[in-house]
């Protein structure tokens, strides 16, 4: 949809969650490569945001049960994320100040 990332992210929220939010900050810009996700062939930064919800919403499903702690999140894709990113980003979320984590 050629969205930039924070109205992408809002709207993959929104889609796939139910919930409106905005964006509050980057969080993290990694490099695939550094991390240990499966091999693939294009080169590729995963962008992470740290967001708020700003309305009422939210559907219920696998994808939003549950998201007190990393471990209780349901199985991940490894090509998309890896389990050490996702506690990262539960670091992020009391400390919305902290610094952007970067490759």
């Amino acid at each position: 949809m050629n969205d930039p990332p924070a109205e992408a992210v809002v709207r993959r929220i929104r889609e796939e969650a139910g919930f409106e939010t905005r964006v509050v900050k980057l969080a993290a810009l990694y490099d695939r490569k550094r991390h240990p996700h499966p091999p693939m062939m294009f080169h590729v930064y995963k962008a992470f945001f740290l967001c708020e919800i700003t309305g009422s919403g939210g559907s219920d499903g696998h994808e939003t049960d549950d998201m007190e702690s990393p471990e209780r999140l349901p199985s991940l894709s490894q090509a998309r994320v890896v389990q050490s990113q996702i506690a990262r980003m539960f670091d992020h979320h009391p400390n919305p100040a902290g610094q952007t984590d970067f490759d």
